[in-house]
């Protein structure tokens, strides 16, 4: 047994009985590709995956990775930081680098124009057509040849060398790789532009002066990058460098600093304007444009102004540029002037205000973006700019390189210097506390596992940092430079409040003890709270009739007509459920009603949950809040729950209102005698839902654009915000009334509420999305329209009436006899709640002794062929494979108990991995989620674990049943299989017990 290769084969087979060939060969690939990761030898077939955010407690370490998997594995929360070759005992990984420019393809896309071929001065080649045309002619083969096509341009790119710079030297890097590989350009030189001297210079690879550029008239493209901040760009020498280059040859300025900064750059003193081609690849001094009036009626009026474009680090800016210097695009691009002395006289200007709150006047003034980005990043003691860029792509890819300078150039972060060329900052302590305040624990949670999972699927990609996962004794081994990164994790648990270990603490109940949910991440869940002026009765009766209309339209049966109105669950159909109950509330707060609609989904259950609170007499308040509920093995990414049919039929017919706000379901047209209504609306302090201005763009039919654009935009935010779309009429009135707030060109501007027109500041508290965001994709529009009446939402408290409403509780919808194991409980609780089985006696030395026991668990129902069961007595170890199936029943039961209360924390495995104390303990290596795909896709070996289950789980009284229980060692032990239907039913069916049903072992 010398071969590697075999003991590893060997190994596998006695951790993982069940694994076949395919699964290894998945698990070695695996490891040759994510070098350093420890997979979790008990998952089954599925790649490993980063726990949420859990660990041991402070102080204690994490085991090394073992052979054998641990007894109570523990999800250690993961530390990123760059460890020095054998310092500290965590597993390295390699971290992908988030995109330092984002948008590449689509800034490849936009290139296109520059991919322009023209004949060749020198190369030809054979021109077959005209050839066989001589021929013809004149009876003699004369070869005809033809210059052959080749790409227009040389591009030489500059690189700003100053050290301001260094926070874009991976964007720069990967704008090089980008124009390199795009085939556009015949080739592409670099250059560094440096300020050391006495004037401005470019410098070669070998840092070496260059004389002479190479530059050739009509055939070189020069692009220049830098975010003009150095102080050598407020002097006229680069830009007097920059205009004699721009008389020979097409030039442009890269600039990745926001509109708003530029003014504080070197660009501040330049006017703008828009410049057009009237040829292609024409320098800039043959580009047009009009020079502002200001600059005309200067004494100096003959003055010669050269243009040099300015391209944003945007796919549309270089776009735009693109077209206009090769295809002469009448749109045109933005540019600068510049004058024959490099520099206007500087007139002398007032020192610049510096505000009493910089922190506030920058979240009042920075772009959405930049804010949200600033929020996602507080929660981390120290940020490099890869982790900024991870952040930015995992977490908000709408956002742009703009976006990230204004948050790096803020008053929010100071500079901790550099390492190995590479910037580094901290938040100021009172901008890490005001940012950490605005982060909600949904986002919290969200970041958490969204970066955690990127790191999982992209570990051992190509281009990356080197990272590592760590404990928190492993902190104090790195250096003092490296040692924040390894907190980032630490400060997310700390800014939830939660500890570094999931804890289950048991709860007091009848027999045993019960397990207390789990932390788990808040759901991308919808809200809808608004106000109806019904009654109750009238409210709730409309609320069921709808509840109907949708049922009946979706194919599912309906609420019985003889329904007893007390709290129940009945079952409408195969795992559709509907739960129904209400009650007086306390404090004069009236009634409620409530409706809990329970649906299968593609991974798990979608739950809708109607509630009606008001008096008797009305007026009512209406909440619909729909979520879905994950049930299985792994960790999915989070998805946004759609808009619910439901909520535009209560919309409707409840006639919705907030704070005195009609609440529709689809935009209004409004038209200018309504216009104070809706500014009304907007300022009125009682108001809870944002709402949503849309202008319609000129040149366009009103009612077409309606339809076809801003009721699509519109529909995800149904029930979330009031839409409103202005008419042209409307428009001027509106943008008078409100000059501080306006929206006009085809923009959507989300109004949140508490709007104080009279205030500037306060404008910038009101997002709007662009118009050509909205021309580029209207999915991508939408979405992003939604996302901040969905973060209100979410955040907003609930009023004190649906605050009151008490926890659903209700009986399972199970059989008859399952009502004999249930038993009030009293004080400890509103509802009824199911006994634990406790199991009496001796454990069974046979299994026919455990079958005739059976019933000692009221949760799990034994569906299978006793026959099978019965021939394990026959073995040599029948007694041993018994008493070990009794210990997984007696889990299963406890874990069944709690699950039908909803407090079980997660599946049956999860169960075993954090037993509660008090309850039995079963080890969690020989409870297995799933079976391997291979099984799964056999058709003959699904088929055999396709086993009994009763109609109303199933219409076909079949169901697969991959996950199960190993009885015994070995890779062909027998096997327990189960169906958890726990949520549905409220019981666990045993399909089979017996020998090990057939896989690539058992052939």
């Amino acid at each position: 047994m010398t071969d590697p290769l075999l003991r590893l084969v060997r190994a596998l087979g006695t951790l993982a009985p069940d694994t076949d060939a395919t699964a290894v060969a998945e698990v070695l690939w695996l490891a040759a590709t994510a070098t350093g990761s420890t997979p979790d030898p008990t998952s089954q077939a599925h790649p490993p995956k980063l726990r949420s955010p859990a660990g041991p407690p402070a102080g204690e370490p994490v085991p090394p990775p073992a052979l054998s998997p641990p007894r109570h594995p523990t999800g250690t929360a993961g530390y990123l930081h760059h460890p020095p070759p054998g310092s500290t005992p965590a597993r390295p990984i390699s971290v992908p680098r988030g995109e330092a420019l984002p948008r590449n393809l689509e800034t490849a896309r936009a290139l296109r124009p520059l991919k322009r071929k023209r004949p060749s001065a020198s190369a030809l080649e054979l021109d077959v057509a005209a050839t066989v045309e001589a021929y013809a002619r004149t009876n003699e083969i004369l070869p005809q040849f033809t210059p052959t096509t080749e790409l227009w341009f040389d591009a030489l790119l500059v690189i700003d060398g100053s050290p301001s710079m260094t926070v874009w030297q991976e964007t720069a890097s990967e704008l090089t790789t980008l124009l390199r590989g795009y085939g556009a350009f015949r080739q592409l030189r670099r250059l560094t532009l440096s300020f050391d001297g006495p004037t401005a210079e470019l410098l070669d690879h070998r840092q070496e002066p260059v004389e002479k550029p190479p530059i050739t008239d009509g055939r070189t493209l020069v692009l220049v990058l830098s975010d003009c901040t150095d102080p050598g760009w407020h002097a006229p020498g680069v830009w007097q460098l920059l205009r004699r280059h721009a008389t020979r040859v097409p030039v442009a300025l890269i600039n990745p600093m926001a509109a708003g900064l530029r003014q504080l750059t070197g660009l501040g003193g330049l006017p703008a304007v828009r410049v057009t081609a009237r040829r292609p690849a024409a320098p800039n001094t043959a580009l047009s444009f009009e020079v502002p009036l200001l600059l005309r009626l200067r004494a100096n009026a003959a003055e010669q102004w050269i243009p040099l474009p300015v391209i944003a680090l945007t796919p549309h800016t270089f776009d735009r540029w693109a077209r206009t210097v090769i295809k002469g695009s009448p749109d045109g691009c933005d540019a600068v002037l510049i004058p024959e002395d490099g520099r206007l006289p500087e007139a002398p200007r007032p020192p610049r205000p510096v505000p009493a709150d910089p922190i506030g006047a920058f979240l009042r003034t920075a772009s959405p973006y930049a804010v949200r980005l600033a929020e996602l990043c507080a929660p981390f003691a120290w940020l490099g700019l890869p982790l900024i860029h991870l952040l930015r792509q995992v977490l908000l890819p709408e956002a742009t390189l703009c976006d990230v300078a204004e948050l790096l150039h803020g008053p929010l972060l100071v500079t901790e210097g550099t390492t190995a060329g590479k910037a580094g900052f901290t938040f100021r302590d009172e901008a890490r506390a005001r940012l950490a305040s605005r982060l909600s624990r949904s986002d919290a949670w969200r970041t958490q596992e969204l970066v955690g999972r990127y790191v999982a699927a992209h570990a051992g990609s190509g281009r990356n940092f080197e990272a590592a996962l760590s404990d928190a004794q492993s902190i104090a081994e790195l250096p003092s430079d490296l040692q924040p990164f390894a907190q980032a994790s630490a400060d997310i648990l700390h800014l939830l409040g939660a500890g570094t270990r999931r804890t289950v603490e048991p709860v007091p109940a009848a027999g045993r003890g019960e397990p207390a949910a789990a932390v788990q991440p808040v759901p991308l869940s919808y809200q809808m709270v608004v106000g109806s002026p019904h009654t109750h009765a009238s409210a709730a009766s409309e609320a069921d009739r709808q509840i109907d209309i949708w049922l009946s339209a979706e194919g599912h049966s309906t609420v019985p007509a003889d329904a007893c109105d007390g709290p129940t669950r009945i079952r409408l159909g195969e795992r559709i459920l509907l739960d129904r109950d209400g009650g007086e509330l306390d404090h004069a707060a009236g009634r409620y009603t409530r409706r809990r609609l329970r649906l299968p989904a593609p991974h798990g259950y979608q739950q809708l949950t109607l509630t009606v609170v008001g008096p008797a007499a009305g007026p009512v308040l209406v909440r619909l809040h729909a979520e879905d509920l994950i049930s299985g093995p792994g960790i999915r990414r989070p998805a946004r729950v759609p808009v619910p049919e439901l909520a535009a039929a209560l919309l409707i017919h409840l006639d919705a209102t907030d704070g005195g706000a009609e609440v529709h379901p689809v935009p209004r047209l409004v038209t200018a005698a309504e216009v104070t209504r809706v500014v009304d609306e907007l300022c009125a302090p009682e108001r809870r839902l944002p709402v949503v201005v849309a202008t319609v763009p000129g040149g366009v039919d009103v009612q077409h654009w309606l339809d076809e654009v801003a009721r699509p935009l519109m529909r995800q935010v149904t029930g979330l915000a009031i839409p409103y779309v202005l008419d042209r009429a409307a428009q001027p009135v509106f943008n008078l009334a409100l000059k501080y707030h306006k929206v006009y060109g085809g923009a959507v501007r989300t109004y949140l509420p508490e709007v104080d027109p009279a205030s500037r500041g306060d404008a910038t508290r009101h997002p709007v999305l662009p118009r050509h965001r909205i021309d580029e994709d209207l999915r991508r529009a939408a979405a992003l329209l939604a996302r901040e009446p969905r973060r209100l939402a979410a955040a907003t408290v609930l009023p004190d009436a649906l605050a009151a409403v008490p926890v659903l509780r209700l009986l399972p919808a199970v059989r008859p006899g399952l009502l004999e194991s249930v038993s009030a409980t009293g004080a400890a609780g509103p509802g009824p709640t199911i006994a634990v089985g406790t199991v009496h006696g001796t454990v069974p030395a046979s299994f026919g002794e455990l079958l005739g026991r059976f019933e000692e668990f009221p949760l799990l129902q034994f569906t299978g062929d006793e026959k099978e069961t019965l021939a394990l007595d026959g073995q040599p170890d029948g007694a041993g494979w018994a008493r070990l199936t009794w210990d997984g029943l007696t889990a299963l039961q406890e874990y069944a108990h709690a699950a039908v209360q909803g407090r079980a924390g997660g599946d049956f495995k999860q169960w075993c991995e954090h037993t509660p104390a008090g309850c039995h303990h079963f080890p969690p290596r020989k409870a297995v989620r799933w079976e391997s795909r291979t099984v799964e896709s056999h058709a003959k070996w699904k088929r055999e674990r396709m086993l009994p289950v009763p109609s109303t789980v199933d219409v076909t009284r079949r169901a697969f049943m991959g996950a199960h229980l190993r009885i015994g060692g070995g890779s062909t032990a027998p096997r327990l299989h189960y169906l958890d239907d726990c949520s549905g039913s409220g019981r666990i069916y045993v399909g089979y017990i017996g020998q090990h049903l057939t896989n690539t072992r058992t052939n």
